[in-house]
């Protein structure tokens, strides 16, 4: 993840399958300003300004920021 946002200069991540794996990557996104969209179901557990949980959300804030 590191690699995509720092070398590949990559702002905005679609991906994480499980909450393993999202918790290992959020904390890299916040550090490098990245976005991480989450899609799948959401147990609550985290807060941040980097994680867009749910399509449904997703897709909202796509539509008031992208267009």
């Amino acid at each position: 993840m590191r690699e995509l946002i720092e070398v590949h200069e990559v702002k905005v991540i679609f991906g994480c399958w499980t909450s393993v794996s999202r918790k290992a990557v959020l904390p890299v996104v916040e550090e490098l300003n990245g976005l991480l969209f989450y899609p799948v179901q959401y147990e609550g557990e985290e807060s941040s300004k980097k994680l867009i949980l749910h399509l449904e959300w997703a897709l909202y804030w796509m539509s008031c920021n992208v267009m």
